[in-house]
C-alpha cells in the first residue's frame, strides 16, 4: 500500500479481518464453518536492507499475532519482536 500511513494501513488491514469474520461457507448437511485470519505487518521504515528483511519483520508479527490468540492484525515493532 504506497503512500499510505501506518495508521492508514492497519485501519484497512483491520477492516479486512473483519470481513474475513463476518463470511461464513455454508458446506453440505447444513455445516458452517467461519473464517479468521492473523495478519503481521511491517511498514517500509530507513534502515531496511533489503525486501527479504522486510517480509521477515512483518512475518515475525504475524507468529506474534497467532501467539497472542490469533485473528488479529500485530504490527512490527522493535520492541515485540525483540529486534
Amino acid at each position: 500500500m504506497t503512500q499510505t500511513s501506518e495508521t492508514n494501513a492497519l485501519d484497512v488491514l483491520e477492516r479486512f479481518r473483519l470481513s474475513l469474520q463476518a463470511c461464513c461457507i455454508q458446506l453440505d448437511d447444513d455445516i458452517e464453518i467461519g473464517i479468521t485470519v492473523s495478519i503481521g505487518y511491517c511498514d517500509f521504515f530507513d534502515g531496511l536492507h533489503d525486501v527479504d528483511n522486510w517480509f521477515n519483520l512483518a512475518d515475525r508479527a504475524l507468529y506474534l499475532a497467532k501467539a497472542q490468540g490469533r485473528n488479529r492484525v500485530v504490527p512490527w515493532t522493535p520492541v515485540q519482536t525483540g529486534s
